[in-house]
């Protein structure tokens, strides 16, 4: 039937164009796109099988457990955005992850839609074949990427820990189609060179969730297989008494291996090649695996306030604010995930959401173990569905669902699921419109295109509209395109009034921070414009999210902005926005140090160093309390804490301290400030800098040395600026001539 293979071809392009759709340019985050390129696909998909329901019987919906567990997850999910603390942002998430409740039911449709149209093997077959090749061909990429750049691999995907959540799952389905070849066909081949790409991919990514999910993947094939394996049989003409011995020898070497990781790490690396290293560092002490107990820990703070329903989903980064750990100062400041499958949907969907998660993977398990069982489904196909299941969980202990790996999960529960019909000894109840009045067929097929045309403008038209809209904004501040086209173009994203307008509104303000930290000179009304602009815009998001601390810390930073360089009264709104993200995230450290500077503007020493002190006793180790210290120290003339402070901070070779050498400056103790310059110029010499970032730190030595008056290095310092940076010859020349007076 032509609306059959139709229909096939989509949940093809499905599976094939999710993992590979990628634009690596300005107007649209890798999530984003590959988002609403499944919604466009999916909606496709629900209205073709909408069409076969209405004239073919055998295409409508037959009831399963797996069918009933996930609409099960979907409606607790539901219940929980529902009584959750932002209901709009579980519903849809943010351009970031766009993996809100929206994202989970096209998901579930997609399931539904794969379970019922694709029934007949050579179909699978064919799926099966793109999705094992589709993921052949991403870590081909990955393998290309690791070997010509220094950074981690993330091919099409997007981002290494993605990429791997990806292509561990992909690995079994590869295995899988070799096995089930039996003998050393050409298929057999084509598939195993597969497998061996997708593993060769792995250590690219550097992701350690994808080696210890691989692990437990290949565990529980070899247990299935040792034993519930035919002793009897061969496999590509080995006799299967072979292929035990083999495995108990693998199963053997990967115990001790993990042993040896997990108890002697320094060990492991003595027979390690270099590369591999830091994919098979499990020491639990090293940064990110202490951040993640770190992050684990206060999950479970916000879960023990809301058991049941939790925060609701999407909602884990208002948990993170409120009981942020000031050790967490060392990683991610602002986490909107638990980086573990139970901590994350049991702080935001609650113990209800975290059975029903785990419900869905538990009634596929009985599923293939009730086929198997009844000789529906062989060893094999049992294994791995095994595989790619308890792998996948196994992985999110350590990460979390994306679009692609959860996709495969999905293309999984629907072959158990369209197998199971299809072998169920009983006829499970059919439902659908009728078929027999063609003008009620008509009817029902317009009405259901016109609310997934209506579902399709909302989910993707309107978002990708205001995307290119905001992301044009951006660019127009970028390139100096005019202040006015730039804002034009964000109330234009912002006018179409879509869950993601805050990923408009802050562009403008975090175009403001990042021009500033990069030292960019405008003049001052424009600046001034600007961020009046970006309050206003803050504002706003503030309104529409009055429990994201965020909004409120950038709006408070622009009042500071607007403090130093205009009016000293912004500092009172400063205040008052910085005392209220201390009451909404009050372990977060850098509050009080925002406190402090705005205690300083208002001339309040004594209450600038309260804040400081307070997070330096809180975490005695962090840079940035001490470095405010030293600057503060210096302000207000205290040399014994600046001594203490700058002798700490100078121990630190890692450490920026222009700021350092920005408050001798301005205290005019010039001496001071080159000694600092002199110390920053050599860091910038170890490190891998470009030549022009050296350019700029000689271009401020030179001055110094000319203000302390060593004018022969300042000479030098200034021919260094011209060597490595040539563009900037007028500049050196002009210098020169100063030198000469």
């Amino acid at each position: 039937m032509f609306l059959h293979k139709v229909q096939l071809m989509v949940i093809i392009a499905s599976m094939v164009l999710i993992p590979l759709v990628y634009w690596h340019g300005v107007f649209f985050p890798h999530t984003f796109i590959k988002t609403v390129t499944l919604y466009t696909l999916v909606e496709l998909a629900v209205f073709g099988w909408l069409l076969l329901m209405l004239f073919r019987e055998e295409y409508r919906l037959r009831f399963s457990p797996l069918t009933a567990a996930i609409a099960g997850f979907l409606f607790i999910s539901s219940l929980a955005a529902f009584f959750g603390v932002d209901g709009s942002k579980s519903v849809w998430s943010d351009y970031e992850r766009m993996f809100g409740i929206v994202t989970w039911f096209h998901l579930g449709a997609f399931f539904l839609v794969l379970s019922s149209i694709v029934r007949k093997k050579r179909d699978w077959d064919l799926l099966f074949g793109a999705v094992v090749g589709t993921a052949a061909f991403v870590g081909l990429i990955a393998i290309w990427q690791g070997f010509t750049s220094d950074d981690l691999s993330i091919s099409t995907i997007g981002n290494a820990a993605y990429l791997s959540s990806y292509l561990v799952p992909a690995f079994f389905l590869a295995l899988f189609l070799v096995i089930r070849e039996g003998h050393a066909s050409l298929w057999a081949w084509l598939y195993g060179i597969c497998a061996i790409v997708i593993v060769l991919a792995l250590p690219f990514t550097e992701a350690r969730a994808g080696v210890v999910g691989l692990g437990a993947g290949i565990f529980i094939s070899l247990m299935l297989f040792l034993f519930w394996g035919d002793r009897q049989g061969t496999s590509f003409s080995i006799a299967h008494a072979t292929l035990k011995r083999a495995a108990y020898g693998i199963l053997a070497v990967g115990v001790a291996s993990a042993a040896v990781l997990l108890f002697a790490p320094e060990f492991s690396k003595t027979f390690l090649p270099e590369p591999l290293h830091s994919l098979f560092d499990f020491n639990v002490q090293e940064r990110t695996a202490s951040g993640r107990f770190l992050v684990w820990r206060v999950a479970w703070e916000g879960w023990k306030e809301r058991p049941l329903a939790g925060w609701g989903p999407e909602n884990f980064n208002i948990l993170f604010n409120e009981k942020y750990d000031p050790e967490l100062y060392r990683f991610e400041p602002w986490f909107d995930r638990a980086h573990n499958f139970v901590f994350d949907i049991g702080s935001t969907s609650g113990f209800a959401g975290l059975l029903a998660y785990i419900g869905m993977f538990g009634t596929a398990f009985f599923m293939a173990v009730r086929q198997w069982r009844s000789n529906t489904m062989p060893l094999y196909t049992f294994a791995m569905v095994c595989s790619v299941l308890g792998a996948h969980l196994t992985q999110n202990l350590f990460t979390f669902d994306t679009l692609s790996s959860f996709l495969l999960v999905c293309f999984v529960f629907g072959y158990v699921a369209a197998h199971y019909a299809h072998n169920s000894p009983s006829h499970p109840a059919r439902v659908g419109f009728g078929t027999q009045k063609k003008g009620r067929a008509v009817f029902a097929a317009g009405l259901g295109a016109v609310i997934l045309a209506a579902v399709w403008y909302m989910a993707v038209a309107k978002p990708v509209f205001a995307n290119v809209a905001a992301h044009q904004g951006w660019e127009l501040l970028r390139t100096g395109g005019g202040d006015d086209a730039a804002m034009a173009q964000f109330e234009k994203s912002i006018s179409y009034n879509t869950p993601y307008s805050n990923d408009a509104r802050r562009f403008a303000a975090e175009y403001v921070f990042e021009f500033l930290k990069q030292g960019g000179s405008r003049p001052d009304a424009s600046l001034r414009r600007l961020t009046e602009y970006a309050i206003e815009k803050m504002s706003e998001s503030i309104a529409d999210e009055p429990k994201n601390v965020k909004w409120v810390m950038y709006r408070g930073e622009l009042y500071s902005i607007m403090a130093q360089k205009f009016d000293s009264a912004f500092a009172v709104r400063a205040y008052e926005d910085f005392s209220r993200a201390r009451a909404m995230s009050p372990g977060r450290p850098h509050v009080y140090l925002q406190l402090a500077q705005v205690f300083k503007m208002q001339g309040d020493m004594d209450a600038a160093w309260r804040a400081i002190d307070y997070v330096i006793d809180a975490i005695p180790d962090f840079v940035f309390g001490h470095l405010n210290a030293a600057v503060l120290a210096i302000e207000t003339n205290n040399g014994i804490r600046e001594k203490q402070e700058v002798t700490w901070l100078l121990e630190n070779e890692e450490l920026d301290n222009s700021a350092i050498r920005d408050a001798y400056f301005k205290k005019e103790r010039y001496g001071e400030a080159l000694a600092v310059q002199e110390d920053i110029v050599a860091q910038y010499e170890r490190g891998a800098y470009a030549p022009a970032s050296r350019a700029v730190e000689y271009a401020r030595l030179a001055a110094l040395y000319q203000l302390a008056g060593d004018i022969e290095k300042a000479r030098v310092a200034v021919l260094t600026v011209l060597k490595l940076d040539p563009a900037r010859k007028s500049e050196v020349e002009a210098f020169l001539k100063t030198l000469a007076h």
